[in-house]
């Protein structure tokens, strides 16, 4: 199975900074997959309670979000196999062992702070996937 684990240097940057990190991809043997992805967003949530007052207390809970910074990471990932084709498919070829992708963005200036409150938070993330055959 295919591990992969995403790290950066510090637990905390600033609006304006440039986030540096690590993406390891760790397999015993080689393995090929259809695409890889790498991105970061930062997400706006919302929550919404409302209680309706008739026989019985109820509530009804609706999320919001709203995405308000978004960038595709994946360029780093161009260099860790060897293309190959097959029946029609564009495949890579990724070898087995560690394989360590530094990769870097910069924090927009007008970032918002994360927060986490009882009805809404601002949390950044870093989200990698592999599309396996």
């Amino acid at each position: 199975m295919v591990a992969i684990n995403i790290s950066l240097e510090r637990n905390e940057y600033a609006a304006g900074e440039t986030a540096k990190g690590i993406l390891t991809i760790s397999e015993d043997k080689e393995f090929k997959v259809q695409s890889f992805e790498l991105s970061v967003s930062g997400e706006e949530r919302i929550v919404e309670i409302s209680e309706e007052k008739s026989f019985e207390t109820r509530r009804i809970t609706a999320q919001e979000s709203n995405i308000f910074f978004s960038k595709d990471l994946s360029n780093y990932l161009n260099s860790i196999g060897t293309k190959i084709e097959e029946e029609d498919d564009n495949m890579l070829q990724v070898p087995g062992g560690v394989t360590k992708v530094p990769f870097e963005f910069n924090i927009p200036d007008d970032a918002l702070e994360s927060y986490e409150g009882k009805h809404a938070s601002t949390i950044y993330k870093i989200e990698a996937a592999v599309n396996m055959p």
